[in-house]
């Protein structure tokens, strides 16, 4: 009779039932993909505050350069000179050319990384979800040893562990 009510419940469990080290797989594998979009990102909102004050300060920058008198002129608009030469340093830092990438197009793959990095963070903690939803904490293991009649089986600690919280609830 135990048995069946095992089956039965086994069967109309609406999620697969994963081991727990297939989930903690899935969610070392999200973290990574999740620690290199945030760090693409980083780099990009980087590039994009770097291009637009280079390309808002390069005509004051050339009017510097060409004026008669510089240091009157580096008086009257230092920071704004210091400004452009640091985002010029950081941009020949990053590998940009001569040629300054299109501000719109890195807008755009920094909003469509930004939407990967909030599918990423639900998918991060959906694995905690499913584990704390079928009962596999660790002190559950600690609790309900695996039934020597299961031993060597290939059942899963999970469908165990969801047994006995199952059984739990009832």
């Amino acid at each position: 009779m135990v048995i069946s009510r095992v089956l039965d419940f086994l069967s109309t469990w609406e999620t697969p039932i994963l081991s727990i080290t297939e989930l903690q797989d899935s969610n070392e594998q999200t973290a990574a993909a999740l620690k290199t979009a945030e760090r693409r990102l980083f780099d990009l909102a980087l590039l994009i505050k770097h291009t637009a004050t280079y390309k808002e300060l390069k005509p004051l920058y050339s009017e510097y350069k060409k004026s008669r008198d510089k240091e009157k002129y580096l008086r009257g608009r230092e920071r704004e000179i210091i400004l452009f030469e640091a985002s010029a340093r950081a941009l020949k830092a990053a590998g940009v050319g001569d040629k300054l990438p299109d501000l719109a197009k890195l807008r755009e793959e920094y909003s469509r990384l930004s939407e990967e990095k909030d599918r990423l963070y639900a998918e991060y903690g959906s694995p905690k979800k499913t584990c704390a939803g079928i009962g596999c904490r660790q002190a559950e293991h600690r609790q309900h040893p695996i039934p020597q009649s299961w031993a060597g089986t290939g059942q899963s600690l999970v469908a165990f562990l969801t047994f006995a919280h199952y059984f739990q609830i009832i």
